[in-house]
């Protein structure tokens, strides 16, 4: 039997989603112990995609396979006994035993949020502090990326790829006013059925730089025309980064 579980955690405290040799301290190594003891046997989870040191998720979604019959609700209830505070599962179902949470996987959702305003320990490893930036240049920016483009100017260096053309759904800004400090906050959210090695953290560090004014919309231009990493050598802090949704 497969398994579908949809998981939200805070990837503050583990070094990374992948299991390591070196640690136990792993998303995907803290949810495959959770499971084995719910199941009774060793499992092994896979993933939508592997999220890096820091990155947090509002909707990872993973699969897996057991013998073993579960109710879904007791699959959720007993994993998030055995769980850390920092993971949750929300859902689970019994999907066919075709279904891939990577392969199957039509469209990601990743937001990348920055708080305009001074340094608020509330918000600590949960978004990038600005002074200021314009919104109005950030909204031209996200409709430029927007669409099919080579984004090599956009792909960090562990990244290998037949091709780094991606086509980008949506790129949207997003304007709120965070409850519990009163700081602005400014989400920008990428949708697109493939990124690459580090794609989201590279737009949102070039984005960063036009709405500040330190480069204008054309050095954009030139990278999205010309695959190189000039332009694109700040990559922004993986803490305001969100996996928010896996589409299917």
């Amino acid at each position: 039997m497969r398994y579908k579980l949809t998981l939200q955690y805070d990837g503050t405290p583990f070094k990374g989603w992948q299991r390591q040799s070196y640690t136990p301290n792993t998303v995907q190594g803290n949810i495959e112990s959770a499971l084995s003891k719910v199941c009774n046997h060793a499992i092994e989870v896979h993933p939508s995609g592997r999220t890096d040191v820091g990155v947090h998720a509002l909707g990872q979604v993973v699969h897996f396979d057991t013998q073993v019959d579960r109710d879904c609700n007791r699959i959720v209830s007993g994993c998030n006994h055995f769980l850390e505070p920092s993971i949750r599962v929300k859902t689970c179902e019994l999907v066919v035993d075709d279904f891939h949470a990577r392969y199957c996987a039509k469209y990601k959702t990743y937001q990348y949020k920055f708080c305009i305003g001074d340094y608020n320990p509330i918000l600590q490893n949960r978004v990038l502090f600005l002074n200021q930036i314009n919104i109005e240049t950030i909204r031209q920016a996200c409709s430029m990326i927007e669409g099919q483009h080579d984004f090599g100017s956009f792909c960090g260096s562990g990244g290998k790829y037949h091709t780094t053309v991606r086509n980008v759904h949506e790129c949207v800004v997003y304007t709120d006013i965070c409850v519990l400090t009163g700081l602005p906050i400014v989400t920008i959210s990428i949708t697109s059925k493939g990124f690459l090695y580090n794609m989201v953290r590279l737009i949102a560090g070039l984005i960063y730089r036009i709405g500040s004014g330190i480069v204008g919309l054309e050095v954009l231009e030139h990278a999205l025309k010309v695959p190189s990493r000039e332009h694109t050598s700040y990559i922004a802090p993986a803490c305001a980064l969100y996996l928010v949704e896996v589409g299917y």
